[in-house]
């Protein structure tokens, strides 16, 4: 009983309500120098405040006894300890029985999904015969340990490992041009000034369309080539092409429509060059340019570092004198990420790292039968690497 007295005491109340301003204080310069997951983790979600907020109802409600405010005279501050209680309360409710996110809800459409206030790290497995799910609450910050490992049998598959080997904050996808192991990456940028990479040797699929790039693999593909002779296409659609290089001011102020252009017809070989634009079935793309010596890497960024354009130049000294890295608005850090990742798990498979608004990536390792994959996930996106 002593304790409890002490805890309800004039003093006590001083000291919580000490400690309760500290640590709003404390979280404010937290979120303010990371980010609001990183000051939900080391403060909001903590037991210590939680037991500050435990011990302030309590004191609030002796207090309406012990100074006798159940009357008219002092119903001010009455209503002020009643306030206090109610929001603590509620606060309380919400955080154990409640549900916090965001709805998308366009115009006459309807929804059934919503994106959660807190990131939850998903697996997903299936074959004809079975299929298995997990997901694990997840938060993950710049000062806290994000190490965490997971494994699950699956049929034929035998024991199939996942666990975490880097943590990457406010991740962006970037362009490192001009470096030694590098290899020959063609840019195309699509509507939305969206940019898409292809690797020299590979081809990659974007939407219901395969595109190429010294690769015949894909017959039905988009393909691009590129040798000592010039830069062509080859597709299986007919092409409107547009020079932009050669339009003229007087032709850059006229509509679309009554700008010159020429059709490439389907299953040709054509002759192309950098600053074309494509359109094909409707969907226009700007072949942009042919890196000769450059690779894709995740790296940490400011969002202050990046310019109108979503580029980022700089010197750096693991690159050479005239380094640059060119930033995938992807992966912008307030976007909304909300495609994801496909992965072999028994030929059918998914990895999720799903929240409303995560910029931050996780690299991770998946063992399967012996052999290991690294993945890249995103807040609700993930890049196989």
């Amino acid at each position: 009983m002593k304790l409890f007295q002490v805890l309800i005491s004039t003093k006590a109340m001083a000291v919580l309500l000490f400690l309760f301003i500290i640590a709003i204080g404390l979280a404010t310069f937290i979120e303010n120098s990371y980010d609001t997951i990183t000051a939900r983790v080391l403060i909001f979600n903590t037991k210590w405040f939680e037991l500050i907020l435990v011990l302030l109802v309590i004191n609030f409600t002796n207090n309406i006894s012990r100074y006798k405010l159940l009357s008219k005279k002092k119903w001010t501050m009455l209503t002020i300890h009643i306030g206090f209680i109610v929001v603590i309360i509620g606060a309380g409710v919400t955080r154990y029985f409640g549900y916090e996110g965001v709805m998308l809800i366009p115009e006459d459409k309807a929804v059934n999904n919503i994106f959660s206030s807190d990131p939850y790290f998903q697996i997903f497995a299936h074959n004809e015969k079975q299929q298995f799910t997990f997901s694990d609450k997840l938060f993950f910050t710049p000062v806290t340990d994000n190490d965490f490992s997971y494994d699950f049998d699956f049929p034929d598959n035998k024991k199939v490992l996942v666990e975490s080997q880097q943590y990457i904050p406010h991740a962006q996808e970037l362009l490192v041009t001009n470096v030694a192991d590098g290899s020959k990456l063609l840019e195309l940028v699509f509507p939305g000034r969206e940019k898409v990479f292809i690797k020299d040797g590979e081809s990659i699929k974007k939407g219901k369309v395969w595109l190429s790039f010294n690769n015949n693999d894909k017959t039905d593909a988009i393909r691009f080539f590129e040798d000592d002779s010039g830069f062509f296409i080859f597709s299986p659609f007919n092409v409107i092409r547009t020079d932009m290089a050669k339009l003229s001011v007087e032709d850059r102020s006229k509509s679309m429509k009554d700008i010159p252009m020429d059709t490439l017809t389907r299953d040709s070989l054509h002759l192309i060059g950098l600053r074309n634009l494509i359109n094909i079935d409707g969907t226009q793309i700007m072949i942009s340019e042919i890196h000769p010596k450059a690779k894709l890497e995740i790296r940490p960024t400011i969002n202050e570092d990046v310019n109108e354009d979503g580029i980022l130049n700089y010197f750096d000294e693991d690159l050479n004198q005239n380094g640059k890295l060119d930033v995938d608005e992807d992966y912008n850090a307030n976007g909304i990420l909300d495609s994801n990742v496909n992965e072999d798990v028994n030929n059918n498979g998914k990895l999720d790292y799903v929240n409303e608004d995560l910029p931050d990536a996780i690299k991770l390792s998946l063992a399967l039968n012996n052999e290991s994959k690294d993945v890249v996930i995103y807040g609700g996106a993930g890049l196989a690497t």
